[in-house]
């Protein structure tokens, strides 16, 4: 009989995401460890499912078409599932269900409160729409009631500790967890087409992957044959591709859209380059790094400066200037990180090491008391 307590996981959907990634990763090995895991998600929808665990039990909160009755329907199923709940913790990922969780178990669950913030929140003030205001107004009123908030880096929880009020003593950093193991396995797999160089990450404005684009055109006045990709989807595809075709860059640049096995393209290639504007962690880029592959990275707000050690583990490269992202790639082009140093990076971020900091926390009483 599983003496273990129950833990309950909560994210938006399956979809290919980092958060969706780190919350996927930390079921399995709390399955693995003998924990009983309920995987909460909105909607049923996204590539990330298959590798959830079997024994993990989904609880879809909805499956409504409608909008005004998809949002109903998810509070009413959140209610009755945290009403039912045997759980002893529930920990929630990204900044609107964030806000949900905290409210509703606050008032209908009986456990531990945890939620996980992966993104600083510059969204929130790159974009000030109505909707991302309120939202800001909602996390500090909310937030503060969470028993603990994990911060994937030291940017994220400065970020926060900035901007949300009342957070400061329940705040605290656990890295991305990295299967380091199965990265490695699925590295190997084997593969039709490889590439020079690749990205990879959703197809937004925020991952500025035009910069990565123009960044290649400038290498390839070198290296004539040179190849690349961006592996990832979203709404900037279109307008990616158009870019691609005016550059002329179509025999050199591929769009390959979503992979659930990215690390076979990261292994092959010579570099990965990263162009986000900001992030949270950066979860591709260490993951580039376990499979070995050197790496160029924007040193824009994030955990880049984390992950590279502040450039021992790989180039960090200005924001914005593309002359010196295209000489920051051909540089690792022909003096590549050893294998060595990016063993020795990585091995931070192994998931037996971070599960085991997240899984401390969660089910650590004292949060309770820690109002």
């Amino acid at each position: 009989m599983n003496t273990k307590p129950k833990i309950a996981l909560a994210c938006t959907s399956f979809s290919g995401g980092g958060a969706e990634r780190v919350m996927i990763n930390l079921a399995n090995k709390f399955i693995e460890w003998g924990f009983p895991v309920d995987y909460i998600v909105i909607s049923d929808k996204g590539p990330y499912k298959e590798l959830l665990d079997k024994r993990a039990n989904i609880n879809i909160l909805t499956n409504k078409p409608n909008k005004k009755a998809k949002k109903l329907s998810v509070v009413l199923n959140y209610i009755k599932y945290l009403r039912k709940s045997d759980a002893l913790s529930i920990m929630s990922t990204l900044k609107e269900l964030n806000v949900l969780t905290v409210i509703l178990a606050k008032l209908f669950f009986k456990g531990t409160i945890v939620i996980r913030e992966a993104d600083t929140l510059d969204r929130l003030f790159n974009e000030p729409t109505k909707k991302n205001k309120i939202l800001l107004l909602f996390m500090n009123y909310s937030y503060k009631y969470a028993n603990c908030i994990i911060a994937n880096c030291k940017e994220t929880k400065s970020d926060l500790l900035k901007n949300i009020n009342n957070i400061a003593t329940k705040t605290k950093i656990i890295y991305n967890p990295l299967d380091l193991k199965k990265i490695k396995a699925d590295a190997l797999a084997p593969v039709a087409t490889t590439f020079d160089i690749v990205t990879a990450g959703r197809l937004t404005n925020k991952k500025n992957f035009k910069d990565f684009i123009l960044a290649i055109e400038i290498v390839k006045n070198n290296y004539t044959n040179i190849s690349a990709a961006i592996l990832g989807e979203g709404d900037e595809r279109k307008n990616l591709q158009n870019l691609i075709n005016s550059k002329n860059l179509n025999s050199h640049i591929k769009l390959i859209g979503f992979n659930s096995n990215p690390y076979v393209y990261f292994q092959n290639a010579k570099v990965f380059v990263q162009t986000s504007l900001w992030e949270g962690f950066g979860y591709v880029l260490a993951e580039a790094m376990a499979c070995g592959t050197s790496v160029v990275a924007y040193d824009s707000k994030g955990a880049m400066r984390e992950i590279l050690d502040d450039g021992k583990y790989g180039i960090l490269s200005p924001v914005g200037n593309i002359v010196k992202l295209a000489e920051n790639i051909e540089y690792q082009m022909n003096n590549p990180t050893s294998k060595e140093l990016l063993e020795e990076a990585v091995q931070r971020f192994d998931i037996d090491h971070i599960a085991k900091q997240y899984l401390d926390t969660i089910l650590d009483n004292k949060w309770l008391d820690n109002e």
